[in-house]
């Protein structure tokens, strides 16, 4: 994974000099500004990223790629979902049918806690493009939120039904299913999630609580130690340990992790 990201960052790079060359001679030329801004987005570098998005929109505000990355930015990055959400709304007023456009306001929506609101978008844009795996997911979780738990399963199941492939909505209804106490269901959703996503340490833990929630310890206490051994100081899968620890009777193992807590 370390070669490949240095690998991709080598690229990144090289796509930048290019993008540089173009604009020493055209400096206004909206491709280019827009393909610099997107080789920095992806390097890291998003302040300078977002200046060159905002470059490209003080020469044609409605080009429509540069405010998605701008809206990227300031949703995924910077935490600005007001900002955000005033940028997706732009972009629908030039293109009602742009799927990313609504997704990314439906998520600022979710985000900012309004989530009545975030309902209503969601279900708005599935009008418009209900075959979208993301839209139905983000669903979910704005109806999970709610406390509204059978119609974001229904939700969940739904992007599952149009993806089987995606692991994001196998991972999410596992999660609910554990807070259901459905501690089977949620096994078999997130060993689905895991098939597809063998990396995701979050399902893995979530998987390690299930197992606690079927009354097996010892296959529990594998799932987290196998977490640690990745991620020695993970919070969640040093409280799981210590729960399968002491379900087992190992009271002392028990509470010599409990001050790596602290």
């Amino acid at each position: 994974d370390v070669e490949r990201s240095r690998g991709l960052g080598d690229v990144y790079k090289r796509q930048l000099e290019r993008f540089d060359k173009v604009l020493k001679l055209r400096p206004n030329h909206l491709v280019a500004l827009v393909g610099k801004a997107s080789s920095l987005e992806k390097l890291g570098r998003y302040e300078e990223a977002l200046e060159y998005f905002e470059r490209a929109l003080s020469i044609n505000k409605y080009y429509k790629d540069a405010l998605h990355g701008k809206g990227r930015i300031l949703l995924n990055v910077y935490e600005k979902y007001e900002e955000a959400l005033q940028v997706y709304n732009r972009i629908i007023e030039i293109d009602k049918s742009d799927v990313n456009a609504w997704i990314g306001k439906c998520t600022s929506l979710l985000y900012s806690q309004k989530y009545d609101e975030a309902l209503k978008c969601f279900d708005e844009a599935l009008r418009m493009n209900p075959k979208s795996v993301i839209l139905w997911n983000n669903k979910a979780v704005a109806l999970e939120l709610l406390k509204r738990y059978e119609k974001a399963l229904d939700c969940y199941s739904k992007a599952i039904e149009l993806d089987p492939k995606s692991a994001m909505p196998w991972g999410n209804k596992g999660k609910l299913l554990i807070v259901l106490s459905k501690h089977k269901e949620a096994l078999e959703c997130l060993n689905k999630a895991l098939e597809l996503d063998p990396e995701n340490l979050d399902y893995l833990i979530h998987k390690g609580i299930a197992l606690i929630g079927l009354d097996k310890y010892n296959e529990a206490l594998e799932i987290f130690n196998t977490v640690l051994d990745r991620e020695p100081h993970n919070k969640n899968a040093i409280f799981g340990k210590i729960i399968a620890l002491r379900q087992l009777g190992r009271n002392k193992e028990a509470e010599k992790l409990i001050k790596l807590l602290d």
